[in-house]
């Protein structure tokens, strides 16, 4: 792994919380600002393809690599997911279905870890849940990395909000942004943009 490039996953183990939204607008921001930007869709879905695939070319470039599909029987997997020379910063959009050993890949390749979550009794629940199946995951414990939370998808002021916050508050994992719920994320989205 070139020590010069970033790694960034992004990943939950339920689905819905916002994984490929937060990952193409962090791929947005680091293209905005200069940097060259490898987005890879992990997702069997396939969303950042999608988006990827929306993006007008006109707009800072990133590459795509969906690592989801498997290579062909002429092609191996190393060569599938190779990155351009440029790339220094790689967002990784993960799945929510990854488990054991597709995680403990995934954490090996990975030097900042975020999680978002949104602001629902079922979501903090199972948020909960996977925060604590990463910090003890072996591979997570045998090499730390940062770890940190994105509240996504919040109406201020509520209820569920509250408890959210409360959550937040009791875990040793920061909260690095919050995100408002707001239909402009969507319609981004539909455009290959980012907010």
């Amino acid at each position: 792994m070139d020590p010069q490039v970033r790694r960034i996953l992004i990943i939950n183990g339920k689905g819905g919380c916002g994984k490929t939204t937060i990952a193409t607008n962090l791929a947005v921001a680091y293209a905005k600002a200069g940097h060259g930007v490898a987005l890879m869709d992990n997702d069997p879905q396939g969303s950042s393809g999608y988006w990827a695939a929306q993006r007008n070319p006109e707009l800072p470039s990133i590459h795509l690599v969906p690592t989801y599909r498997r290579s062909n029987m002429y092609q191996t997997t190393v060569f599938q997911n190779r990155l351009p020379p440029e790339v220094d910063r790689v967002i990784i959009d993960g799945h929510s279905n990854a488990r054991d050993r597709d995680l403990e890949l995934l954490l090996k390749q990975t030097d900042v870890v975020l999680i978002p979550l949104q602001p629902s009794s079922i979501d903090i629940q199972a948020g909960s849940r996977f925060i604590t199946e990463m910090l003890t995951h072996r591979a997570f414990r045998a090499a730390p990395r940062p770890l940190g939370v994105i509240a996504n998808r919040v109406q201020p002021n509520t209820t569920t909000h509250a408890k959210l916050q409360h959550f937040l508050a009791c875990l040793e994992v920061p909260t690095v942004a919050t995100f408002r719920d707001s239909p402009i994320y969507m319609e981004a989205a539909d455009q290959g943009k980012g907010v």
